[in-house]
């Protein structure tokens, strides 16, 4: 009883405070109409939210929230709520004029336009609110604004201001459209789009800190309309407030990180910040999913030439340039683009139909000359070259590089043209060597000893080294010596007569005196790779390898650098040379980064030379991501990729290779190579067939040819052609295709020659060996197998593969004991796998015990019951232990697909 008291007493004072806490609807209204008046409008909603709940078929209740919505720029939401009072009885004239609006501001111009034609009421008709909305998303939907009509019989106050103001702003009367703006009336009506009115004039006219101002105002009146959002960044972009910017435009990919226009906007933020590679990223975006227009593409192609992704910067420049105007800086760039990707005769096209200022034509005009002359279009890169230093005489670079271009023809007006660069500039080092060179070049001796005495009046040292160059190149090195020594008491650190010095001394045999000076220069040059090779070279003739070593680990241990590169470098060299690879590897791998390119040669080389294919390829991708410019990088990275068998991948890298090369031979021959390895056989012969056009006499020829005969199966031809290129180029890879192509002629015996001959060659043929002695084994050459096997074990004892291949050899052999024997040692090794337990078992059958056999051959098949071979095996143990029954069950589990194995599956199928 007592419970019950005290039960009834808590109902109560729960019922009591419940009710205590709950509102009206009278009371959510009031309570929700001063936190408007607050601008509180979140909370009201969620007061008005409440009184719906409580009063769901109140309209009222439900057109108060469908305001408040409005007023917190919810306009979805606001729509839905709208409708629902409009139809739980709520005054049209209320409800239709907010509706309009609420479309409107969800940039919903079609179904504004629908909605008007659907009006019936003639007081909605000739609403104010609604016919601004109305002629507003007209503007917005129909290029041609000056076909729509204003109406302004229907308009009144200040909508009526807005809409002339909008008509003058899209007749381009951007003065007017601002003095109208300037003349509204009433400051509490339809703030939002007055604000975006006149924040749209001031960035028309250019007053940017005014426009942002505006925006900025309409943001904190609609904080959740995203269109104010995109024109406040697109001004803070051309008021160069980018930092401003890129933090707006970061919000908005937060919330789509797909949306176009973001990246849009953020490709033109980071252009301007010249973060080109971001800069690309959003405009690839941009372009790729809707905004495909100039500037997009301008940006994408301008971020990719910054970036050194030329194929990309030509396909965007050249999708506009009839939209550029014929000097923009994009017509610049498309040349230069087309230049390095050596479509010279395209660029040329665009050149005639291309003006800019001299010095531009002069930069473009060169930029051919070098172009035409890396081609060795000798005759072109004149040309143009005159074109360029006559527009710019003064352009001693220019000219440098004509009378460069002009002597390597053996055109000696070059020397007229060295001439006026060292009137233009008397100290131009080049100029003076380049000039000397060009009359030793034309057997002006004394000409050229007359240029250097000149030089040595404006430039004592260099002169008197240049002197010495010149009689060293006469081979009178005693001439030589005396000038060397007399430029050094000029200039005691002078690097170029002390490294003739050194080379002279060498050549003397004067090792101790050529030593001396190569340490002075390591010391005072240890990050010249150049300088350190030689001086190596001089300790190694002099058979100084270990001082070398102590020298050059000092030097390390010395240096001010933490890690000096260059030096560890040739430390590593010094390794290579003594076979010590291991060591080589171990002092660069910990050194290796993206900064120094070297190192990344120097590991990717040592890898490829111990065999270590994916390290290699490492290395040389760190080298092209960091510098796509370095073909030799890009030739050897290919090159790594196809000997580790990544087939794909090594065609997909030569492709981009020659996207950045175009044409070049080397890669264009590794990717024709590499078409044929992933079995593109019809591209590979256009290829071909071009490469036969471009280069009809080169031995590579031959192996292309060989290589795509061996590919279609035609091996007399693949046979004829790879000897022919093996004659001149032997390797162990040439020798497998050979072998294989006779193997198929049923000759492989002289496969088998052209593989010891090329195994002979190496210095640790560990798989190559492996590779012969399969070879031999499979083509009943067991002797010779035997011999390779016993040679890998005699090295690698417990190789478990090699004893497993050598047991099954022994067993063609008919030696099954010894063949048990080795397969016991394989089975120590491994005793899990299913080839080695085979192996075991069926040298056991062989000697005539099955139900030894039995217990490994049916474990093998356990293990790995899919394989025909150990399949045959125990159905053969079967048959031999009078179980037919199972013998038969498992043959018919078995598909015999080569003629060898339907031959064996039609004998066994015979035993049952």
């Amino acid at each position: 009883m007592r419970l019950f008291i005290k039960f009834t007493v808590i109902s109560v004072l729960l019922l009591t405070l419940s009710a205590c806490g709950q509102k009206s609807l009278e009371e959510l209204m009031l309570s929700a109409e001063k936190k408007v008046a607050e601008n509180e409008f979140n909370s009201a909603a969620i007061d008005l939210k409440n009184a719906v709940n409580d009063n769901p078929q109140n309209a009222k209740a439900r057109f108060e929230l469908g305001k408040v919505y409005l007023l917190a720029s919810n306009y979805s939401d606001a729509e839905k709520e709208l409708v629902r009072a409009r139809e739980l009885g709520y005054p049209l004239s209320e409800t239709e004029p907010l509706i309009f609006k609420a479309i409107f501001y969800q940039n919903d111009f079609d179904r504004v336009l629908i909605k008007s034609e659907a009006l019936q009421d003639a007081t909605l008709k000739s609403n104010s609110i609604i016919n601004l909305y109305i002629y507003l998303s007209q503007l917005k939907s129909n290029s041609d604004s000056a076909s729509i009509k204003l109406p302004e019989n229907v308009l009144v106050a200040d909508d009526l201001l807005i809409a002339r103001s909008y008509a003058e702003f899209a007749a381009g009367n951007n003065d007017a459209a601002l003095q109208i703006a300037n003349s509204f009336q009433n400051p509490n009506e339809q703030n939002l789009e007055k604000n975006i009115l006149v924040g749209l004039i001031h960035a028309q006219q250019g007053r940017f800190e005014k426009a942002i101002h505006s925006f900025e105002e309409a943001i904190s009146i609609a904080p959740n309309y995203y269109f104010t959002y995109f024109k406040l960044a697109e001004v803070q972009i051309l008021a160069n407030q980018l930092d401003q910017a890129e933090i707006l435009v970061k919000k908005l990919l937060e919330l789509n990180p797909n949306n176009v226009y973001s990246n849009f906007l953020m490709a033109q933020v980071n252009f301007k910040q010249e973060k080109f590679s971001q800069a690309f990223s959003s405009a690839e975006k941009a372009t790729q999913n809707g905004i495909d227009n100039t500037y997009s593409n301008l940006i994408a192609g301008v971020s990719a030439y910054k970036i050194d992704r030329l194929e990309t910067a030509y396909r965007h420049l050249n999708k506009i340039i009839g939209n550029l105007p014929k000097n923009h800086v994009g017509r610049t760039l498309l040349i230069e683009v087309k230049l390095r990707l050596g479509y010279t005769n395209e660029a040329l096209e665009l050149i005639n139909d291309f003006y800019a200022e001299p010095e531009i034509m002069a930069s473009i005009y060169s930029e051919v000359a070098k172009q035409s002359f890396s081609k060795g279009n000798i005759s072109q890169a004149k040309e143009f070259f005159d074109k360029s230093n006559n527009l710019n005489s003064e352009n001693v670079e220019g000219l440098l590089q004509q009378g460069f271009v002009q002597l390597s023809d053996n055109d000696f007006d070059g020397i007229e043209t060295l001439k006026k660069v060292i009137e233009k500039d008397p100290k131009s080092e080049e100029a003076w060597m380049l000039l000397s060179q060009a009359y030793v070049q034309n057997k002006e001796i004394e000409k050229a000893l007359d240029t250097a005495r000149q030089y040595q009046k404006i430039n004592p040292a260099n002169g008197l080294s240049l002197e010495a160059y010149i009689y060293l190149q006469l081979e009178q090195p005693e001439k030589a010596q005396p000038l060397l020594t007399k430029s050094l008491e000029f200039d005691s650190n002078l690097v170029s007569s002390k490294r003739f010095l050194m080379l002279m001394y060498a050549k003397d045999k004067n090792f101790d005196e050529s030593a001396k000076l190569g340490k002075s220069i390591i010391a005072s040059q240890p990050e010249n790779l150049q300088y350190l090779i030689e001086f190596m070279n001089v300790m190694i003739d002099k058979n100084q390898e270990k001082e070398l070593e102590n020298f050059l680990t000092k030097q390390i241990k010395d240096s001010t650098t933490e890690k000096p590169v260059t030096l560890n470098i040739g430390l590593a060299l010094l390794f290579q040379q003594q076979g010590k690879l291991r060591e080589a590897i171990e002092l660069l791998k910990p050194l290796e980064n993206p900064q120094d390119i070297r190192i990344s040669f120097a590991l990717g080389n040592l890898y490829m030379q111990t065999k270590q294919y994916i390290n290699a390829a490492k290395s040389f991708n760190l080298i092209v991501q960091t510098n796509n410019k370095m073909i030799n990088a890009w030739i050897q990275l290919v090159e790594a990729l196809a000997s580790s068998n990544q087939y794909p991948l090594a065609l997909e890298k030569s492709k981009e290779a020659l996207s950045i090369f175009p044409n070049e031979p080397t890669l264009e021959f590794k990717n024709t190579r590499l078409l044929l390895n992933n079995n593109k056989i019809d591209d590979a012969k256009k290829k071909i067939a071009a490469y036969r056009l471009e280069n009809p006499t080169s031995p590579n020829l031959k192996l292309l040819t060989g290589e795509l005969a061996l590919a279609e199966r035609q091996y007399d031809i693949a046979v004829k052609d790879l000897a022919a290129f093996y004659q001149s180029t032997p390797s162990f890879e040439l020798a497998k295709m050979l072998a294989r192509a006779l193997q198929a002629l049923k000759r492989p015996a002289e496969g088998a020659i052209y593989l010891e001959q090329e195994l002979l060659k190496l210095p640790s043929p560990f798989v190559e060996t492996h590779y012969v002695a399969e070879y031999t084994a499979n083509n009943d050459l067991f002797d010779k197998s035997a011999k390779y096997y016993e040679s890998i074990l005699e090295a690698h004892p417990e190789q478990f593969t090699t004893l497993n291949n050598y047991a099954n050899l022994l067993i063609k052999m008919g030696k099954y004991q010894r063949a048990y024997e080795v397969a016991t040692k394989a089975l120590e090794q491994n005793t899990t796998s299913p080839f080695v337990l085979d192996t075991l078992g069926w040298s056991l059958f062989k000697q005539d015990k099955p139900m030894d056999s039995f217990v490994y051959i049916k474990k093998a098949n356990e293990l790995l019951p899919d394989n025909i071979e150990i399949q045959f095996h125990l159905v053969e143990n079967y048959i031999k232990l009078n179980d037919s029954k199972n013998a038969g069950n498992l043959l018919k589990q078995i598909t015999a697909k080569s003629p060898k194995d339907k031959q064996l599956y039609e004998r066994l199928k015979s035993m049952l």
